[in-house]
Parts: C-alpha cells; sequence; structure tokens
C-alpha cells in the first residue's frame, strides 16, 4: 500500500458456479496494483477488495472483474448476465 488510507469495495459477482471461477475472479483481482487482500466467496456470489485509492478505483476493479468473464450484480441497474460461467468447466 502506498498510503494509510485502504478502502474495501464489496462487489456482487454473476455468473460463478465453481471453485475454478472463484479461482480466476480473485486471481484477476489480486493482479490490480494497490489491492493488499481479496476473498471471493462463491456461495453468495461476492468479492471483497482492500485497495489504495491512489493506486487502483473500483472501475478498475469491476472492470478485472469483467475481463475475467463474469458480470457485476449493481443493485438497481440491470443489464445482461453472462451465460455459463468464465472458467470453461461447462456450468
Amino acid at each position: 500500500m502506498t498510503t494509510g488510507a485502504a478502502r474495501t469495495l464489496t462487489l456482487g459477482i454473476t455468473g460463478m458456479t465453481c471453485g475454478s471461477c472463484q479461482r480466476r475472479v480473485e486471481d484477476a483481482l489480486r493482479a490490480l496494483p494497490g489491492v493488499d487482500r481479496v476473498v471471493v466467496d462463491l456461495e453468495p456470489g461476492t468479492a471483497e477488495v482492500r485497495y489504495d485509492p491512489a493506486t487502483t478505483s473500483p472501475a478498475a476493479v469491476a472492470a478485472a472483474v469483467r475481463r475475467a468473464g463474469y458480470g457485476l450484480d449493481i443493485p438497481g441497474r440491470s443489464g445482461p448476465t453472462p451465460r455459463g460461467c468464465g472458467c470453461g468447466c461447462g456450468h
């Protein structure tokens, strides 16, 4: 962390169906600069990310999830939900 002002972001993630999906999301988020903690929970479909706001942003976190092949569950917003999981396991 470059500053003492770490922030935590919790996201709802759609399309995760297995442990491989969970690991893909974790790896994508851990690869972001400024991220020092990632907890992805498959059952409720959430990711908690602690990051340095001087280095990364919520938009960058969301983009990493989408690049990994998964969608975001944003309350009050509807949009396309990925079909199947993003890991290629066939779910």
